[in-house]
């Protein structure tokens, strides 16, 4: 077992460890928005404002916990009211931080590492980048961003269904669908999952998806963010006076990733899902560091098949952005760099043809047997 693995799943987990440690207490922002849709659900039969129907709601303090969802995390949220803040917090902390580890080592499991090596992988990536430790802080679903890419890179048909309940939870997770579109049976399963799952979210209250339709717009379209947490292409522009410039921008890489997925999903389907993890995190202008959650599994899955450069420029672009924030005390223009080295890193084309998908770059540096060809199979 490699020395520099076991340091880095031991530092991970000291890191995991104080991040529990300081959650006691109660979550952040999200999750309160949760229970407070549910709430509304439950005594006026729609989730939403009063304020969602005039118009956009802002991101200011008093508003930044309104429920802004589709009505099915609401719903779900709605048993949860019953029950004391202090143990739905710890919940769903403890639930949330589990999904997303789990997502890593999916991913890890799929570029061909052990099971063993892969706990190691997810415990070191989900503790030493703080991503999935403050989604889960905060009670935010991102988390499961990563669980549905994890199952997309190991088992696409049954990964197809979770990125469908995440999208369904969280509209910024629609570009994860992306891979999907140009496989026949994965679409049909992805719209197949999705109309069942709706229509029975529909059967329980129809009238707070009628006023879903009403308020989707004034919900999701807020301004970017301007807390400290931030770390999208507007905000860290925002010094330099230009942060429309940095919001077209990141709304344009975001597509243009989205584009990237569409063609690279017949040819490399790891690559793909990488290219439509970027497109996930940064499609919105309002990004937290939690919403780099997409990106861990798609890392360590294609580990293995991504040149040296590729690999260093991912994970230094990832520490930077997820770190950043506490690092500096609010975003700035040294992310725009940090942004274009996980792009640059995470849709490096593959080293390596289809046939060696099935062999870890855990596994190359502890000099494990090559797996047999799938021709010698034959």
């Amino acid at each position: 077992m490699s020395r520099l693995l076991l340091f880095f799943a031991a530092l991970g987990a000291l890191i995991l460890t104080l991040t529990y440690v300081s959650h006691i207490g109660g979550a952040g922002l999200d999750l309160p928005s949760y229970l407070e849709g549910a709430r509304r659900l439950l005594d006026q039969g729609v989730p939403y404002h009063p304020d969602a129907f005039r118009g956009p709601l802002p991101m200011e303090a008093e508003m930044v916990t309104t429920y802004r969802y589709a009505p099915l995390a609401a719903q779900l949220a709605a048993p949860l009211t019953a029950l004391p803040f202090a143990v739905v917090s710890t919940g769903a902390f403890v639930v949330l931080l589990i999904a997303g580890m789990f997502g890593i080592a999916m991913g890890a499991r799929a570029g061909g590492a052990s099971e063993l090596q892969s706990a190691l992988v997810a415990v070191g990536i989900g503790g030493c980048l703080p991503v999935i430790g403050f989604g889960a802080h905060i009670g935010n679903v991102s988390p499961l961003f990563a669980t549905a890419v994890g199952a997309a890179l190991l088992a696409p048909y049954r990964g197809s269904f979770a990125t469908v309940f995440v999208a369904l939870l969280k509209p910024t997770a629609l570009p994860l669908l992306l891979p999907l579109v140009r496989d026949r049976r994965l679409l049909i399963a992805a719209a197949t999952a999705g109309a069942l799952i709706v229509g029975l979210s529909i059967t329980i209250s129809a009238e707070a998806w009628g006023a879903y339709l009403q308020v989707a717009a004034n919900v999701t379209l807020a301004p970017a963010t301007t807390g400290y947490q931030a770390i999208g292409l507007g905000p860290a522009l925002r010094g330099a006076g230009i942060e429309s410039f940095g919001v077209v921008a990141g709304g344009a890489a975001a597509i243009g990733a989205g584009i990237a997925a569409v063609h690279w999903a017949p040819r490399d389907a790891f690559r793909s899902i990488a290219a439509a993890a970027v497109a996930a995190a940064m499609v919105n202008p309002s990004a937290s560091i939690h919403g780099l959650a997409p990106l861990l599994p798609a890392l360590a899955a294609r580990w293995a098949f991504v040149p040296r450069w590729a690999q260093g420029a991912a994970v230094i672009g990832l520490l930077f952005l997820s770190w950043w924030p506490a690092i500096f005390g609010g975003p700035g223009v040294g992310l725009v760099v940090a942004w274009g080295a996980v792009i640059a890193g995470m849709l490096a084309p593959s080293i390596r043809g289809r046939e060696s998908l099935d062999r870890s770059a855990l596994a190359t540096e502890m000099e494990l047997p090559d797996p047999p060809s799938p021709r010698s199979l034959l």
